[in-house]
């Protein structure tokens, strides 16, 4: 079971972008709405991506009882790291811009 399973992908211009893979298939998520964060409630510790594409389906067969949609999950994950929604846009727009 791979664990927040990332995988930086460098652009030909140099920027490198990172991107969650699915922790049963391997598939990039492309889409955090079609993706969950799963895991079992007594080990917190170990939460897995996993697409909707039966692999959160496998995985809450195997035990992993809880689950959140990602989409949902990074909002919480910015919220609880004091990320300036703000600020972070006005860069994704510059970024966006570049390339």
């Amino acid at each position: 079971m791979r664990v927040y399973q990332l995988e930086i992908v460098v652009t030909s211009d140099g920027l490198a972008r990172p991107h969650f893979k699915c922790g049963l298939c391997g598939k990039i998520v492309t889409d955090a709405r079609e993706a969950n964060l799963v895991w079992n409630s007594e080990h917190t510790d170990k939460a897995v991506v996993v697409c909707k594409r039966g692999c959160d389906k496998l995985m809450r067969l195997t035990g992993s009882n809880q689950w959140i949609p990602l989409n949902v999950a990074m909002l919480y994950l910015l919220t609880n790291s004091k990320v300036d929604l703000k600020a972070t846009n006005r860069e994704a727009a510059i970024l966006a811009s570049v390339g």
